[in-house]
């Protein structure tokens, strides 16, 4: 009965695989026709791309450069400075964190090129001192 039930639980797993993938494929066909379909297909595609943190970084810098004619000319000035304090933590959360995956994507990337890791995290074990 335990058989049965982790089987079951594989299949699962695999058609999900299945279609997630097929749904990275439609975006993918989508993105490569170009024009007003690529531009959404891009933006609803999985995961984050450096389109979609443009748009955030722009977005903020926008509502900053607001909060800052709006403090200047004397309203709410406390809160203001407080929501340019906040926009500028989020901003520089968001590039720091695209930062941070866009490091792991190309140490991944040199890992397969290199012939992988030792194991399937993709981490390696070179670091070694020779004393």
């Amino acid at each position: 009965m335990a058989d049965t039930t982790s089987s079951n639980t594989q299949q699962g797993a695999a058609s999900e695989a299945d279609s997630a993938n097929q749904v990275v494929e439609l975006f993918e066909s989508l993105k490569e026709r170009g024009g007003v379909i690529g531009a959404i297909a891009g933006i609803l595609a999985p995961g984050v791309g450096p389109g979609v943190i443009l748009v955030i970084c722009t977005c903020l810098v926008v509502f900053i450069s607001m909060c800052a004619f709006a403090a200047m000319a004397g309203l709410f000035s406390i809160h203001m400075f407080v929501l340019i304090f906040l926009a500028s933590g989020l901003m520089a959360s968001v590039l720091w964190s695209y930062s941070l995956r866009k490091s792991q994507l190309r140490q991944m990337a040199q890992a397969e090129t290199e012939g992988g890791g030792d194991d399937a995290t993709g981490t390696t074990t070179s670091n070694k001192k020779d004393d």
